[in-house]
């Protein structure tokens, strides 16, 4: 629970998005600097879909900057499934 409220983060009210910036768009090598710990990660994740296909995906980018490591991958799908089976 956050000490200036009285919710769990996940009780609290989303404000919605903040206004994007240029400065947001690249990695934030100043602010890795402070997190020592190997779970420090920055993702991007890129959507895209083809409606004229019925063609839907993602692309993810998951950079680890303390471990120097990079994964990535690619997800598409087509139309809407009600089940997973």
């Amino acid at each position: 629970m956050n000490a200036a409220s009285k919710h769990a983060f996940w009780e609290e009210k989303n404000e919605g998005f903040l206004a994007p910036h240029p400065s947001q768009d690249l990695l934030h090598p100043e602010v890795s600097k402070l997190e020592p710990g190997y779970g420090l990660t920055e993702t991007q994740y890129l959507g895209f879909n083809l409606p004229e296909a019925n063609l839907h995906g993602l692309a993810y980018i998951w950079y680890h900057p303390n471990l120097k490591t990079v994964t990535g991958g690619v997800y598409a799908w087509t139309g809407i499934k009600r089940h997973n089976f």
